[in-house]
């Protein structure tokens, strides 16, 4: 598969399934009014859909940490070089319950990180780490967008199946009944769609950090010849 076919079929995934968040909303003056009808209504999930949404959420969460653990340590352990660590009056790092290091706050609770104490071969070796990872991350990335896309048309069968099936009433009859047949595949979808969103979005992320990382090591080595 292409990269520009790839691209294209996740565009049309991301569009069908969004489409129901992208309608037409209310003009700003009304959106900003101190009474609007929005004012007077709150949505809640319903007890079934919510347990779902859980699991969802946490099914997601798993396939995360699989998927992107290694890859968070490499940059955890780039920004903890950074970092300075909080010690006790007899110069030892302190350590919290969850077995990692404090690290100083400013005045402001922020972390201090202080670039001075990088060095190239921190930054030299964040990037091969990366790099090395994402040669077996990006492949799997690319699996679960077509999970995702295989779900979604499953789940559309599914729809039209239960849809043609129905010979009796209205249209909104059908389409009713045909909603309620393809639901456990609709929501199968959807979680397919989520774990690959997730991930996508995350893996977006991480090269963008590692451009970052080489802009940065250029920039040294340049100085660093000049």
């Amino acid at each position: 598969m292409t990269s520009e076919f790839a691209d294209r079929v996740e565009d049309a995934l991301r569009d069908e399934t969004s489409t129901a968040l992208n309608q037409p909303g209310l003009v700003g003056s009304a959106l900003t009014g101190q009474t609007t009808f929005f004012d007077k209504i709150k949505f809640n999930w319903k007890p079934e859909d919510a347990a779902i949404m859980e699991r969802i959420e946490a099914s997601a969460a798993t396939v995360f940490a699989d998927l992107f653990s290694d890859v968070v340590t490499v940059i955890d352990d780039f920004y903890a070089a950074m970092r300075v660590p909080e010690t006790t009056p007899n110069g030892i790092a302190v350590v919290g319950p969850d077995r990692r290091p404090v690290w100083k706050r400013n005045e402001d609770g922020r972390l201090i990180e202080r670039l001075d104490q990088l060095t190239g071969q921190d930054i030299d070796q964040a990037i091969l780490e990366l790099e090395r990872l994402l040669l077996t991350v990006t492949p799997r990335v690319n699996r679960l967008m077509l999970d995702a896309v295989a779900a979604h048309h499953i789940q559309k069968d599914a729809f039209d199946s239960a849809w043609f099936s129905v010979v009796e009433g209205t249209q909104g009859d059908r389409t009713a009944r045909a909603n309620q047949r393809s639901q456990q595949d609709r929501w199968f979808a959807f979680f397919k769609y989520y774990v690959y969103s997730d991930a996508q979005a995350f893996h977006g992320e991480v090269n963008a950090f590692l451009k970052r990382l080489e802009n940065v090591r250029f920039r040294q080595t340049r100085e660093y010849r000049g």
